[in-house]
């Protein structure tokens, strides 16, 4: 079961950056996580901060969050946590601000010989810069399955994801990021890395016509 665990996570591997590397339009993230300090009880706060870059050009993206988390039972997590966006369209260009209050609930599930599943329900409520009061609401649903895998070198799991888009005032689904291959890395200490290959499929809101690209991410948790 390992040896074919080994080879599909190696298929995997090799197919997901030989297209990750062809193409044309693929932009960089990295992601950086506290492993949170804890507050009272089941209570806990962590920061997270992530920047992009399209085609490795110009810093055009970056978010911060606090996020405010409570352990339920051994498999729900609950959170609530404002955040802000700064983006923008080309260097030189002014940033614009987004304001959001994100409220989720996550779950790990163990199967007995096989990965972890893991979902993330997460309900967005965004205020963006030069649309006066008005709320947008989002809903981001997230599916994940884990292995835990021995004898791939300084890989000490892999993962396959999936996180879907609901734009509740379009009522449709806006964005799509399929993850075909995540990777998780033996590190000493504290400190914990990742790296993943992502493709985002966007729908315009002009068009409804869909687009995509690839996506090159590093995580970091400490």
């Amino acid at each position: 079961m390992i040896r074919l665990g080994t080879r599909i996570f190696w298929a995997t591997a090799t197919l997901s950056m030989t297209l990750g590397c062809w193409a044309d339009d693929t932009h960089f993230w990295a992601t950086f996580n506290t492993n949170g300090y804890h507050l009272n009880g089941n209570w806990k706060t962590a920061s997270h901060l992530q920047v992009r870059s399209p085609e490795f050009e110009f810093l055009q993206y970056g978010r911060f969050s606090q996020k405010f988390l409570r352990v339920a039972g051994d498999k729900w997590t609950l959170g609530a946590h404002p955040a802000i966006e700064f983006k923008r369209s080309a260097p030189g260009d002014s940033w614009d601000n987004d304001y959001r209050i994100e409220v989720e609930a996550s779950g790990n599930f163990k199967l007995n010989s096989g990965p972890t599943l893991s979902t993330r329900s997460r309900w967005e409520f965004r205020v963006k810069d030069g649309s006066g009061s008005d709320v947008f609401h989002r809903v981001r649903q997230q599916f994940k399955a884990t292995w835990k895998r021995e004898g791939l070198g300084p890989i000490d799991s892999y993962t396959l994801a999936n996180e879907t888009f609901y734009e509740l005032d379009q009522g449709q689904i806006v964005a799509n990021r399929f993850f075909p291959l995540s990777v998780g890395f033996k590190t000493a200490g504290g400190l914990k890395t990742g790296a993943y290959l992502m493709y985002l499929s966007q729908r315009s809101k002009s068009t409804d016509d869909w687009s995509g690209f690839y996506v090159v991410g590093m995580d970091f948790k400490f």
